[in-house]
């Protein structure tokens, strides 16, 4: 009975130790949201008229620029209406975001997954007039090549997305490396019967990434 019961305290402390060093392999995970200071996305994109035209016309390629954004619109006519493209370059993180978020302070460099939480989209005319769900042939939201939100999912937000693959590691390394983390937005749209614009069209969206972080890489 001796020999037994060694036998199996000996296994319990294995066990224990097995437990021990599994917990130490763990990544101390932490949510580093807009509460810790990452900044939303909330932005207002315009195809507005151009100032040698006067009115809207389908075909011209915008460009807009203000304190946060850089953006270009491209306008196609096709058989069905008007297809917009905006496009835009936006700073998830910047430089010093690094050096105020304290959870990036604390040492935790490593991102194990991105979220983005897209509470609102909408497109609306040039007299503020939103579109209707029907007049949108055609939709797609995407960042870094991902896409985040088709036409089947445009009446069901708010929705959120994880990122992955080679969209997901780009974001990574910038993290990692403490250089401003930039994602490319893209917003594919196309308009049915678009003789009815004077001036264009404006997209209005808010999203809210989150940065999932920890002390070492999985």
């Amino acid at each position: 009975m001796g020999i037994t019961l060694h036998g199996h305290l000996g296994m319990r402390h294995l066990a224990l130790i097995a437990l021990l060093g599994l917990a130490a392999c763990v990544p101390n995970e932490v949510r580093v949201s807009h509460a810790q200071g990452v900044h939303s996305i909330d932005v207002t994109l315009s195809a507005a008229f151009t100032s040698y035209r006067g009115i809207f016309a389908c075909g011209d390629t915008f460009t807009g620029t203000d304190a946060l954004q850089h953006y270009t619109v491209t306008t196609v006519q096709t058989e069905a209406g008007c297809d917009f493209t905006f496009e835009q370059h936006v700073e998830l993180l910047n430089a010093a975001d690094y050096g105020i978020i304290n959870e990036f302070k604390d040492g935790l460099h490593f991102v194990e997954r991105i979220e983005l939480d897209l509470t609102r989209m909408s497109f609306y005319d040039d007299q503020g007039e939103r579109f209707a769900l029907k007049r949108l042939a055609d939709l797609q939201f995407s960042v870094n090549g991902q896409v985040v939100l088709d036409l089947g999912g445009y009446g069901l937000l708010p929705r959120s997305h994880i990122f992955s693959g080679a969209a997901l590691e780009g974001m990574k390394r910038d993290v990692r490396r403490r250089v401003p983390c930039a994602a490319q937005l893209v917003t594919h749209l196309l308009l049915l019967d678009d003789e009815s614009l004077s001036t264009g069209v404006r997209l209005e969206y808010d999203a809210q990434p989150t940065f999932v972080v920890s002390d070492f890489e999985t």
